[in-house]
């Protein structure tokens, strides 16, 4: 089956329900009869029955675009048709057959993390079953086809510690000042980051999937090398699809050096699941296992559970909404270290007429230590509160890459005071998920 004309025919007549030719049942509707003459090269003759058709309409122009940017396809211009495709949803987000044919023209160029992230839109936030059932099968060709992906990126470092670098040399718990080591202020100066992560996918069969994935991470700060960090990492996992249910299972690993020597060792299971609950919903939740062998602090060798839990509804493709749980717990030789934590985030993603993509969340939780902070007879507990939002424009783009902006306001407040700050982080970011 030709995905891109069933779903063209079928979303446009869905968007513009009188595309009917005549009166008589069963005319051909118009966006079929205007694609086929598109399919056989005759453009101006599309052209024309589109404009008969839609004259005097205040949505005609988004038709008329859109058969300009098959007929860009059929041409072999597909860079300018994917341009075509994103003016389109400039002015009108929810205008599904754009969203299609660009996930189409994205994978065509092998694009294919481009091309799932439009139709993951669709999936989710298209009110038609049978649309939704072919983005879901598109993306899994678009997957098969390129069982592959990577990403890198390069950042500044603000200088860091545990109490994001602070200064101070001393601080207070229960009217008690206490000095605070060197080796626990802000130290490092600023720096540099970088590294970059990868996937390869085997489809054991059309259910069954197994990938394989890594990741490298590496900070090099001005001071010298204590704090610099390399950190790499490897999982492998099985998903399996049964109807509505996909599950994954597999051994995750990761290893950390601190200041050039080994630092840490991890390694254990992960585990995952997505659920479609309903037309519009998905249900999310995934927990990872870990033990964990430090080379030169014994004392923190234990284990640490990392799970989270969530749900996410599209009102349309152009509008989402999810919450989401993450909790963890670590255990160690010290019951000071030894702490349980809850973090709820609830996340609003909106593509907005004119072009703007944004992302808004806030978020609230704790970390609550189950031992006496050393030196005192109070156990550690931090509140945190966080808000940020993310921001682009997809006509603000370069060789199918647009900048995306993001800045998260983060604040902590603990009955330990050295652990007390106000982050304000930002992040500019290439991408071409838009």
């Amino acid at each position: 089956m030709n995905f891109r004309f069933v779903c063209a025919a079928a979303l446009l007549a869905a968007v513009s329900p009188a595309w009917a030719v005549g009166s008589a049942a069963g005319a051909v509707p118009v966006a079929t009869r205007a694609i086929q003459l598109v399919d056989r090269g005759d453009f101006d003759a599309a052209r024309a029955t589109l404009r008969q058709a839609f004259a005097g309409r205040p949505d005609a122009p988004l038709h008329f675009a859109q058969l300009e940017g098959l007929i860009l396809v059929k041409e072999g211009q597909v860079r300018a048709a994917i341009d075509v495709f994103r003016f389109i949803l400039s002015r009108e987000p929810n205008f599904t057959p754009a969203r299609i044919e660009l996930s189409r023209a994205l994978a065509s160029l092998g694009e294919s993390d481009a091309a799932l992230h439009q139709l993951q839109l669709i999936e989710l936030g298209s009110n038609d079953p049978e649309v939704r059932r072919q983005a879901r099968s598109f993306g899994e060709s678009v997957k098969s086809q390129r069982p592959y992906g990577f990403s890198g990126y390069v950042s500044f470092l603000p200088s860091t510690n545990v109490n994001k670098g602070s200064g101070r040399k001393t601080f207070t718990v229960g009217g008690l000042e206490f000095q605070i080591d060197d080796d626990s202020r802000g130290q490092s100066g600023w720096g540099i980051g970088g590294g970059g992560d990868a996937y390869r996918t085997f489809y054991l069969d059309e259910t069954t999937r197994l990938t394989w994935s890594g990741a490298l991470d590496v900070k090099k700060y001005s001071q010298g090398s204590s704090y610099d960090e390399l950190a790499v990492s490897t999982n492998l996992s099985i998903a399996k699809r049964l109807g509505r249910v996909e599950f994954r299972i597999g051994p995750t690993i990761d290893y950390r050096l601190v200041s050039w020597r080994p630092y840490a060792f991890r390694y254990g299971i992960a585990v995952g699941a997505s659920v479609d609950m309903a037309a519009h919903t998905q249900f999310y939740s995934g927990a990872t296992f870990l033990k964990q062998d430090f080379a030169d602090a014994s004392y923190r060798d234990g284990q640490i559970f990392l799970g989270y839990a969530g749900f996410r509804h599209a009102f349309s493709p152009s509008l989402a909404a999810s919450i989401t749980a993450n909790v963890s717990a670590e255990r160690t030789k010290r019951d000071y270290l030894d702490h349980n934590d809850i973090k709820l985030t609830a996340q609003i993603d909106r593509e907005w007429t004119g072009g703007i993509i944004t992302s808004f969340a806030v978020g609230a939780g704790y970390h609550d230590y189950l031992g006496d902070f050393p030196g005192t007879w109070i156990r550690r507990r931090d509140d945190i509160w966080s808000a940020g939002v993310t921001a682009m424009n997809r006509n603000w783009s370069f060789q199918g890459f647009s900048p995306q902006i993001k800045y998260e306001y983060t604040r902590q407040k603990s009955n330990i005071s050295f652990y007390d700050y106000d982050s304000h982080d930002i992040d500019l970011t290439l991408t071409k998920l838009f």
